[in-house]
């Protein structure tokens, strides 16, 4: 998976960390790594297109 795909799947912008209701404040290589783990891991699941994806929520 190129990170030019995974980019137009979810904006980078838009992640977000929030630990014990506090946003962490990261700065665009941690954004970066957590969008690219994060859509790494849902990309190995069954039945999930990439292509399809709007929103990603983990809690």
């Amino acid at each position: 998976m190129s990170t030019d795909s995974t980019s137009e799947v979810c904006d980078l912008a838009d992640v977000e960390l929030i630990v014990n209701g506090e946003n962490v404040p990261m700065n665009d290589f941690v954004s970066n790594v957590l969008h690219d783990v994060v859509l790494s891991i849902v990309s190995h699941l069954r039945d999930i297109e990439i292509a399809e994806i709007k929103r990603i929520e983990v809690s």
